[in-house]
This record gives C-alpha cells, structure tokens and sequence, in this order.
C-alpha cells in the first residue's frame, strides 16, 4: 500500500493533529553550504514558490509499506513561455546536498513536468531523516534551465510532521514483522 506523507499530513492537519496558524510565516532556514532558504507558509500549509514562468507543484515522499521503502515525486507547472530545457532537484536540508532528479529532457504533459525517483529503503543514509523523533522539514532546491541558457533557482519545503512519521514507523514495523515473524519461545 503506498501512501503520500504529504497527503497523510494534511489529513491530519485538517483534523487538528498539528498546530494550525491562519496567518503567514515566512521561515529562513540555513542549508547546505551555509545558505538560506526562505520558506513561505499560509494557514500551516506549505506554499510552494513560483514565478512568472514557473510554479512548483509537488514535493512529497511517496511511501510503501508494503515493500518498506519509498519514493520522492517532484512536479513543476510552466505557466507561460517555453518549457525548460533541463530540471535538477537536490535536496539541499544538510550538507552534503542529495541530488534527487536531473532530467535533461524534461517531458511536459499540458505544460506539467513530473518526476519520481528511484525507490529508496528506508534505512539508507539520506533516509536518516525519516527516524528523528521531531518534525522534519526538507528543502528542495530546483534548479530550471531555460532555453536561452539562463537559469530559475527556486527552494520548495516538504514538511513531515512528527505524528505521520509515527505512523510511517508504525506501518514499517508492522510489514517487518509480518515478513519476517519471529518464532514464539
């Protein structure tokens, strides 16, 4: 069964599970390399970052409990003008960055680019940050070539409230389990 975190906390956003504000925030937070992101938020919810050519659709982890491992699925909208000639997507939370997406032939669909990385156990190294206690929020940083060469550079959150990484663990340990059931004494 493969469940979206990202669609998981806004259920429970909705629900009342985590704190919710009905005004706008706007959040610095330091990434790798010693840089800034500036992160924008309205109503507890993330806004992505756009442009007058580009908006940032999607950024979640896609989750499979029942294989334990999961994916990330990243997602621009060209609003006017050309498509773009090369998408990159890093993960720039922490030094070092993680590269994530880097297509040099993005396909547009209705002028929607779409990209799902590789599955990823969850026990490797970038996961780390999928077994900390606290909330997460992880910083994407898209980096868009245009056509004439210039480039975008927008930096989009995915938040991962403590409560849905519970139920993530949750869900994992219960698949472990179940494949792998240990004898009774």
């Amino acid at each position: 069964m493969s469940r979206s975190i990202s669609a998981i906390a806004a259920c429970l956003f909705l629900s009342g599970c985590a704190i919710q504000t009905v005004s706008d925030v706007t959040v610095k937070r330091e990434i790798a390399g010693g840089e800034m992101a500036t992160l924008h938020f309205h109503a507890g919810s993330v806004v992505q970052p756009e442009t007058s050519d580009f908006r940032i659709a999607k950024t979640i982890f896609d989750v499979d409990t029942k294989e334990l491992n999961g994916r990330y699925v990243f997602s621009l909208d060209v609003k006017g003008g050309e498509h773009p000639r090369r998408v990159r997507v890093d993960d720039v939370s922490e030094d070092p960055a993680t590269n994530w997406a880097d297509d040099d032939h993005p396909a547009f669909k209705g002028g929607h680019w779409e990209f799902r990385t590789r599955r990823i156990n969850f026990d490797e190294k970038t996961m780390r940050w999928l077994h900390e206690l606290d909330a997460s929020v992880r910083v994407y940083r898209f980096t868009i070539e245009k056509e004439d060469g210039s480039t975008v550079v927008l930096d989009a959150a995915g938040v991962y409230p403590m409560g849905v990484k519970e139920f993530v663990k949750t869900q994992v340990d219960a698949a472990a389990a179940a494949a792998h059931p240990q004898p009774i004494p």
